[in-house]
């Protein structure tokens, strides 16, 4: 990882919003969540980038099951420009959800977004004002956030998949990554 898609490689499947109207299954993919509304820290990663966790509970009750196993979203985080490429395109900034398994294996669901779009869209108006300045020590600010599962993933869900590993220390390996093409 990163790596540049291909749209051969692309997977599209129907969307399907379960019974219980908190989850959303496309092809081997669920999303669930149990509250639309979540407790977020809002900080700078260690490799210095916009970093938003999810405090608990919220980190154990938005989840994500891929090809038959369970992932709760952990944090996400906002890199520009983009760190993988569609069609040889990159992107002014990419949402990097970090989720992790009960067995500690990592998958991160990826969305890229044009640095324009930024302050049309709704999910990260709510919170992008209130990202403190990056300076060393600085202390995150918490706040409540609509669900990233419920504003921040894209209608289309159409997908690539690759296994790769984390893009920064400890570069961890076999990590599942899902990237929308939109």
């Amino acid at each position: 990882s990163p790596i540049d898609m291909r749209s051969t490689k692309l997977r599209s499947y129907p969307k399907e919003v379960l019974e219980d109207g908190r989850s959303i299954r496309v092809g081997p993919a669920t999303w669930s969540y149990d509250w639309a509304l979540v407790n977020a820290s809002l900080g700078w990663s260690a490799r210095g980038s916009w970093e938003v966790r999810l405090l608990q509970p919220f980190a154990q009750t938005t989840r994500m099951t891929f090809l038959d196993r369970d992932f709760t979203l952990q944090a996400f985080h906002f890199t520009s420009p983009s760190e993988n490429r569609i069609e040889g395109e990159g992107f002014d900034m990419e949402v990097q959800h970090v989720l992790q398994s009960a067995d500690q294996k990592v998958l991160v669901v990826s969305v890229m977004l044009r640095v324009g779009l930024v302050p049309d869209n709704p999910y990260i108006a709510q919170f992008w004002s209130s990202f403190p300045r990056y300076s060393p020590g600085v202390q995150a600010v918490d706040k409540v956030i609509t669900n990233p599962f419920y504003g921040a993933i894209p209608e289309d869900r159409s997908f690539y998949v690759f296994k790769g590993s984390l893009t920064h220390p400890p570069c961890t390996n076999e990590v599942t990554w899902v990237v929308f093409e939109e």
